[in-house]
């Protein structure tokens, strides 16, 4: 063969080459824009799931499994600074009033808080309005007493105090006697156990911690269309919480490791009124039931309700309810190696490498069954350790394995 045909056949190679590379590009183009669009509807579809207020038994597992790791074998425990925090406890002041059905006859009697005890308290620190940073004081007062006329003198003079709201029987809003500031303290558990929290329930009402960061802050929570937004930047409006403060770290005694703690009934007269305007000297005041009966059920075991509310706050503190862009790439690139999985055409190599792994009975049963959950369960713990959120693991490994196997099928159909 002459040099020229030998060019002729090299140039005809290399043209049909680059024909073909040509051409693959072109495909190869419109697979990956399928893989960005896809990408960007699991974003989508994980932001939904994390916005409802429904939560997941897998979840619930996922969640307690990677606090325990993070919090107890990792001792990754960012306390909030012991000296910010002052928890007055009244599960042991308790009073017994009358209690009447709705035409005005006596039922018998029913506990409240002692408010005459609690308005004390609230006098001596209201010599010092200045001292102390917020009060939240996790009492509803709903009933009437013969120490409402006390409490009230009191509870008016008494600066940046919060209280909560509840949800009435007839499913409306049902506010306290007392006129200061409230916020709304319900939440929605799915088989008795606490799990998600609502910033802004429905679509208006604001919830007793998210009102606090707003005062403390000077912040402001909406929803726009159909995002929420915090001080103008977009945020999930039902969270996760990441317990910092729990029941445990109110229990320890004399510990350099403890939070103040007094009970309501030992600071009269056991309590001098200086040692006590010296305790509340810019703190944050918590009232409420922390060892009796506000208690509720949480990945993290009991914990009382002022707790949970406290911590919902200490998590919009800290942003993370915020979307941020680190979020979004983050979930995007994950996103966008789960579609290459599903939507490519593996080459014979690649199909070997996966039929050398179906071979094994193990290998085959995570493949086959675990592996996008796996992944994604993967992808959840290191968006906890980042960002302090989950995603549905369950949900989103299923419909991934239904499409993957929808796909398989199409190809093998239009194969045959």
């Amino acid at each position: 063969m002459s040099i020229i045909s030998r060019i002729k056949k090299l140039s005809t190679s290399v043209y049909s080459w680059v024909l073909f590379q040509l051409r693959n590009f072109r495909e190869r183009k419109w697979f990956i824009l399928l893989c960005c669009i896809h990408s960007c509807f699991l974003i989508f579809l994980t932001f939904f799931i994390l916005n409802s207020a429904l939560s997941f038994k897998d979840e619930d597992i996922l969640i307690q499994a990677t606090t325990i790791l993070k919090r107890l074998v990792l001792k990754i425990d960012d306390k909030p600074n012991r000296e910010e925090f002052l928890f007055v406890n009244v599960s042991y002041d308790n009073k017994l009033i009358s209690k009447f059905d709705e035409d005005g006859y006596q039922l018998g009697n029913q506990v409240i808080t002692d408010r005459a005890k609690l308005a004390k308290f609230l006098k001596t620190i209201n010599k010092a309005p200045k001292s102390y940073k917020f009060i939240v004081c996790d009492i509803f007062f709903e009933e009437t007493s013969q120490d409402d006329s006390l409490l009230q003198s009191e509870i008016i003079k008494t600066k940046n105090i919060i209280i909560p709201s509840h949800l009435g029987e007839d499913r409306k809003v049902k506010n306290p006697i007392f006129n200061v500031e409230t916020g709304f303290a319900d939440y929605t558990s799915v088989g008795n156990n606490f799990l998600k929290f609502q910033l802004l329930q429905f679509d208006t009402v604001k919830t007793l911690p998210l009102r606090m960061y707003e005062i403390i802050h000077n912040g402001n929570f909406e929803k726009r269309g159909l995002l929420h937004w915090l001080n103008n930047r977009p945020s999930f409006n039902s969270i996760i919480i990441d317990f910092r403060i729990r029941n445990f770290d109110l229990m320890y005694d004399n510990s350099e490791d403890s939070y103040a703690f007094i009970n309501l009934g030992e600071s009269f007269p056991n309590l001098p009124d200086s040692l006590l305007l010296g305790m509340i000297k810019g703190k944050i005041i918590l009232i409420g039931d922390f060892l009796e009966k506000d208690i509720h059920q949480t990945v993290l075991g009991d914990m009382s309700g002022t707790l949970i509310l406290l911590n919902v706050y200490l998590t919009l503190l800290n942003g993370e309810s915020l979307i941020t862009f680190s979020l979004i790439l983050f979930l995007f690139v994950s996103y966008f190696l789960a579609s290459l999985n599903v939507f490519m055409q593996r080459d014979r190599g690649t199909r070997k490498v996966f039929d050398r792994a179906l071979q094994n009975r193990i290998g085959r049963f995570f493949t086959k069954y675990l592996g996008y959950v796996l992944y994604l369960a993967v992808i959840s713990t290191i968006l906890y350790f980042s960002f302090n959120i989950h995603i549905n693991i369950l949900f989103i490994g299923i419909y991934l394995n239904i499409l993957n196997f929808l796909v398989n099928y199409h190809r093998k159909k239009k194969a045959s």
